[in-house]
């Protein structure tokens, strides 16, 4: 819906338009390496030419992922045009969802959304991804407050929608920000 409000179409291929929907071999904890290995396999079918690549982004629900770098996380872009959701981290912060009056539907709707904002570009803010503006001791956390994005972390978990840039200093118009010529770049 938030797509559909700015005139872009989203479709999400879960088997229907002949590619997706696969099952992939259940793994409880994804490596980066597996992730990628699953694209390979079940996006592009060995074919680094696929007719896929360049059309769609790929994404992946899984159990857990391997700790990246400092700590697990909810979901990652691990290839241009790739993300993950990590879905039993996701449930783990239930009682933080409900506190915010959020559900389970909202919360892995925010966090795949997130995901699929890095595989179209949205990087380049200080409220994005920012560890400081989680909680409401942290001085980032009202900093970046007026930044109504699921890509700040203040706000993943419940709310599906990029900011549109109109309110004070510390915000950024995710949805003048999106790359869509991201879908033909390789890593």
């Amino acid at each position: 819906n938030a797509f559909a409000k700015k005139n872009i179409t989203v479709h999400i291929d879960d088997g229907l338009m002949g590619g997706g929907g696969y099952l992939i071999p259940y793994d409880r904890e994804m490596s980066h390496s597996d992730l990628r290995g699953a694209r390979w396999e079940y996006f592009l079918h060995g074919d680094p030419d696929n007719w896929r690549r360049g059309i769609f982004h790929y994404a992946i629900m899984c159990c857990q992922m391997e700790p990246f770098g400092y700590s697990r996380v909810g979901g990652c872009m691990f290839y241009v045009d790739s993300h993950v959701v990590a879905a039993q981290y996701v449930k783990n912060w239930l009682p933080s969802w409900i506190i915010q009056g959020s559900n389970r539907d909202k919360a892995f709707a925010s966090v795949f959304m997130h995901e699929l904002g890095h595989t179209l570009g949205l990087f380049k803010f200080e409220g994005i991804d920012n560890q400081n503006t989680k909680y409401p001791w942290q001085e980032d956390f009202w900093r970046y407050g007026p930044y109504r994005s699921c890509m700040n972390y203040r706000y993943v978990y419940k709310l599906v929608d990029y900011s549109n840039g109109d309110d004070e200093e510390y915000d950024q118009d995710d949805w003048g920000k999106l790359d869509l010529t991201r879908f033909t770049e390789e890593w």
